[in-house]
């Protein structure tokens, strides 16, 4: 399994993982960041991941992720690539606040991966999700996003994706308010994973009003 602990986490280029191997026993991996999270991207190749891998030899990789930063997790520099989770275990996911000015940002896998490791991603925000460049995907690929932002959710430049795959329903809970003045913002966006017609995708804006 993986238990991993930090103050705080600072980094500035390279390729970081917490767990890159494969698990296959069903196990949870949590990792528990008690501060600030930042990236900040050098170089297009570099890389962040909490599960890096997808699979190893025939053993697919089946951890889950328990995610929670406390302090405020912001992504920015060069066009690096931040992915949280390449299992197929479900990720839950406790921040604080989220913004993103750079880089290629994936929760659960990516857009179109040619593993079979979409998973659920539970996702809470407690504050505000700043986008004002990158392309960010709150769920990369296929099955369900259950997703609550207490604060507001402010777009600016960037691309923001809810989902970059296929899934029966999914639900983003926005208690705050929605501010766009550029970027774009999709419900799904995907150029080879379509949405099937039974799916939804929910958005609802001030849903504590």
């Amino acid at each position: 399994g993986l238990s991993f602990i930090a103050g705080s986490i600072d980094f500035s280029g390279g390729i970081f993982s917490c767990y890159f191997n494969s698990n296959n026993s069903g196990s949870v991996g949590t990792v528990t960041i008690n501060g600030a999270c930042s990236i900040n991207y050098s170089n297009p190749s570099d890389e962040f991941t909490f599960i890096g891998l997808a699979y190893s030899g025939f053993d697919l990789n089946n951890l889950s992720l328990n995610l929670t930063i406390t302090g405020a997790f912001s992504i920015s520099g060069a066009a690096g690539t931040f992915v949280s989770s390449r299992s197929l275990g479900n990720e839950t996911i406790s921040l604080s606040s989220f913004s993103v000015s750079a880089g290629n940002n994936s929760f659960n896998s990516v857009s179109g991966s040619l593993s079979p490791n979409g998973h659920n991603v539970t996702m809470t925000i407690s504050g505000n999700v700043t986008i004002t460049g990158g392309t960010t995907y709150l769920s990369g690929f296929s099955q369900t996003l259950t997703g609550i932002i207490s604060g507001g959710l402010n777009i600016s430049g960037g691309t923001l994706a809810i989902k970059g795959g296929d899934c029966t329903t999914s639900t983003l809970n926005i208690l705050g308010g929605f501010v766009m003045t550029g970027g774009e913002f999709y419900l799904h966006k995907s150029a080879t994973d379509e949405l099937p017609s039974s799916s939804t995708i929910t958005v609802n804006i001030n849903s504590n009003d």
